[in-house]
């Protein structure tokens, strides 16, 4: 059986770390990092990521060339 995966995140900044620190190394703060079991995500490449839906047209709109200095 496989072992459940955990992450650290930041509780201040949201930042996600491989193991526990004591310090949060994006943001700097002090004991701010927690365990928290980490979302089951899908993998990348061969399969799912694909929602089936297609995208829906947009109006092409041309520019006339012109451009004003800055």
């Amino acid at each position: 059986m496989a072992r459940p995966k955990t992450q650290y995140i930041c509780q201040d900044c949201g930042a996600a770390h491989a193991r526990w620190t004591g310090r949060c190394d994006s943001c700097g703060g002090w004991n701010t990092v927690a365990e928290e079991a980490a979302a089951d995500v899908a993998p990348i490449g061969g399969k799912g990521g694909h929602s089936g839906k297609k995208g829906r047209a947009i109006e092409f709109v041309s520019l006339d060339g012109q451009s004003t200095p800055a």
